[in-house]
């Protein structure tokens, strides 16, 4: 691209990518020296169908999560698994979860098992995660969700180790499997949206 539109194109990005460096410098520095009341995540249930894991949750991100999240940070969840029952219990494949807003779309998305779901709303879309179904491993007797906070955006990374606030980890709890009952009593998708589209078709 040349001439006066490619100068015009490179002057936006570059004003954009400068943007971002100081929004997220404006959100270190908030986490370093803010006070906000801590987050919960927490499992109320976990159940087994088939293959199909049906996640409900406690979740309540603080005020640093929330403006990050409408800040455009990417927050990456990991679901994980094991086979408990022994002194050393084996791990299984770990699944990731991620909350983000999309600024250019104008939309928040819920990005999981390569499908991405869009929600107007940020409470639309915290309601969805609190609601998760995935994929449960062969096995898997326990599952883990905790935030990623090594993936965190650099700027962000050591102020989010270092607050306490942004720990958010449910601990290990036990599956328990509802396939002696009915399909009828299975839980239902709350966060099942027809606009889904595949993460490889955006």
């Amino acid at each position: 691209m040349n001439g006066f539109l490619g100068q015009r194109v490179n002057g936006f990005f570059r004003k954009n990518v400068k943007h971002s460096r100081r929004k997220l410098a404006a959100l270190a520095l908030l986490v370093l020296t803010s006070a906000s009341q801590a987050g919960t995540l927490n499992i109320e249930s976990a159940e087994t169908w088939g293959d199909t894991l049906y996640l409900r949750l406690n979740f309540a991100p603080n005020s640093d999560v929330l403006e990050a999240l409408d800040a455009s940070v990417p927050l990456k969840f990991v679901l994980s698994q094991r086979v408990s029952g022994s002194m050393l219990a084996k791990n299984l494949a770990e699944q990731t979860v991620v909350l983000t807003y999309a600024p250019l779309l104008e939309r928040f998305e819920l990005i999981s098992n390569a499908t991405v779901k869009p929600y107007r709303l940020r409470a639309e879309l915290l309601d969805a995660f609190s609601n998760l179904q995935l994929v449960v491993s062969p096995g898997a007797k326990e599952v883990r969700l905790s935030l990623g906070i090594g993936s965190l955006p650099a700027p962000l990374r050591l102020p989010a180790l270092l607050d306490s606030d942004w720990w958010l980890d449910s601990g290990w709890v036990k599956l328990t499997q509802g396939d002696n009952l009915t399909s009828d009593a299975a839980p239902s998708d709350a966060s099942s949206d027809d606009s889904a589209v595949s993460a490889t078709e955006r």
